[in-house]
């Protein structure tokens, strides 16, 4: 390694992890308007075309988190903790990969959404979403510290009542539905969104260190 190499690793480039988060999060947006494409979608033929643009979108969060390993490897200073910046990072792409997951299962089984509770679920995915995305706005301003916790509030609720609309749609979905291979794919589909709701509310726990430790 050369001395500028050396140096430059004392020299922090702090806008590249907002960047690349900023980029995550707008990803995450793209593929959660792409399921909602997919639920209001009927067809079969229809989704499966919207397969590809799922499987680019996702490549492209995959690149993004590996992105922020490698600019880990090159600054040595960073405007966080190193170890929130990976865990961050890696949540995010859990968030991503999870809703890929559902639209994948949603095309591949052929769920049809009516009569079911996914709606909801989807509803209350896209503002924890819209949520975790202000939250990565305000991280490059410490004096906004205070709405990143009023996002991980809003994001810990929609997931509460995730948990509890889980419930109350598996009660509903053994009492209403007759067939048991149409129960075991609206399941699997609920127990997927309730996953990814799990793992936006792991991202407001690294949210919180990253306050707490730059207080």
């Amino acid at each position: 390694m050369t001395i500028a190499n050396i140096i430059s690793k004392f020299q922090p480039d702090k806008k590249i992890f907002f960047s690349l988060f900023d980029e995550m999060a707008i990803n995450l947006k793209a593929i959660n308007a792409v399921l909602s494409v997919v639920l209001s979608t009927h067809e079969a033929s229809q989704r499966l075309a919207l397969l590809p643009q799922l499987n680019v979108l996702k490549e492209k969060n995959d690149l993004l988190a590996q992105q922020v390993v490698m600019e880990l490897h090159k600054n040595f200073i960073t405007p966080f903790d190193r170890l929130d910046i990976h865990e961050f990072s890696k949540t995010l792409k859990y968030v991503s990969d999870s809703t890929c997951a559902v639209a994948n299962r949603v095309i591949l089984l052929n769920v049809q959404v009516s009569k079911t509770a996914i709606d909801e679920f989807v509803e209350l995915l896209g503002k924890a979403i819209n949520e975790l995305s202000k939250a990565i706005t305000e991280l490059k301003q410490k004096n906004t510290f205070y709405r990143i916790t009023e996002s991980c509030y809003l994001i810990n609720q929609y997931e509460s009542k995730a948990a509890d609309l889980l419930e109350s749609a598996l009660v509903d979905l053994y009492q209403d539905q007759e067939n048991p291979i149409e129960i075991i794919k609206i399941k699997i589909i609920y127990n997927l969104l309730m996953q990814v709701l799990d793992y936006c509310q792991d991202a407001t726990c690294v949210l919180e260190s990253i306050i707490v430790k730059s207080v």
